[in-house]
């Protein structure tokens, strides 16, 4: 079975995005108080697409998947950790995969991580807006989000 992947890498590059609208050094600043901070969202990011990852070749999505330190270089762990994701659909061997005890398919994994991110971009919106950051060029771009 062949599975693109060039949609779960747009997705995930949108929220990589934010690693450039927001300061580095504000990253453990709340943008909204109903979301945590950039830094969280970050770690968040990269351990669910790990989890996901290690599914494609274990057969079984485990959460919460491991902690990443808070000394890992984010902003190189967020490219890889979409790149290793994409790199894994490309070439599992897994026909399907357990997630809450029901058999999924790689392609509804992808479905499900596509998902997971645009969750976090519609949040992470309007959080930028509501706290006067700017929203990412491509979020503009291809989505009218201004």
């Amino acid at each position: 079975m062949s599975i693109e992947t060039d949609g779960l890498l747009h997705a995930t590059s949108l929220n990589n995005q934010l690693a450039d609208v927001i300061p580095e050094e504000r990253w453990g600043e709340s943008v909204h108080e109903q979301l945590g901070t950039p830094s969280q969202l970050f770690a968040h990011l990269i351990r669910v697409r790990l989890v996901y990852r290690s599914a494609l070749f274990s057969g079984k999505v485990q959460f919460p998947g491991e902690k990443v330190p808070d000394d890992a270089p984010v902003r190189s762990l967020l490219l890889s950790s979409a790149e290793r994701l994409a790199e894994a659909f490309l070439y599992t061997e897994k026909n399907h995969i357990t997630f809450d005890d029901r058999a999924i398919t790689p392609v509804e994994l992808m479905q499900i991580a596509v998902q997971h991110e645009g969750i976090h971009t519609g949040q992470y919106y309007v959080a930028l807006k509501q706290s006067g950051y700017p929203v990412p060029t491509q979020w503009q771009t291809d989505w009218a989000l201004t």
